[in-house]
């Protein structure tokens, strides 16, 4: 949704509208729950304009991802968790989300095997069933 420049977020409320000064989605998984955010810097006088973009830009998700646009995240997700075996907290904390929500932890090929596998028309469907 919007974690780096080349996402549709950053795109249409940054670079097209220039409604703001950062913009970043968020998500955070729990066992039987989840949250997804959005974080935007703005002046006040876009902030309903930058809430209707956005809302905007979530809903087109579940109207069709693009190989590309869905390339572009897979590669981003897998790059983050290779970078995060750098740092020993960053490992720990994969570990424990792994063992909290799956009883297990896989390792980094199987994650990345995970990823890899998931299709444009998977995200959208996913985005449908959230943005409703």
């Amino acid at each position: 949704m919007g974690g780096g420049m080349s996402s549709r977020l950053f795109q249409e409320v940054m670079e097209k509208r220039g409604l703001c000064y950062s913009v970043f989605s968020f998500g955070t998984a729990y066992e039987d729950s989840g949250s997804f955010g959005v974080y935007a810097a703005s002046s006040p006088n876009y902030t309903r304009e930058l809430i209707d973009v956005t809302a905007e830009v979530m809903l087109s998700a579940s109207q069709g991802v693009t190989s590309e646009e869905a390339n572009r995240a897979k590669a981003q997700l897998k790059t983050s968790l290779v970078m995060n075996l750098e740092s020993a907290s960053a490992r720990a904390d994969q570990i424990a989300r792994q063992f909290l929500a799956f009883g297990d932890v896989p390792d980094i090929s199987t994650l990345i095997a995970r990823i890899s596998a998931v299709a444009p028309d998977d995200v959208t469907r996913l985005a449908g069933s959230l943005m409703k």
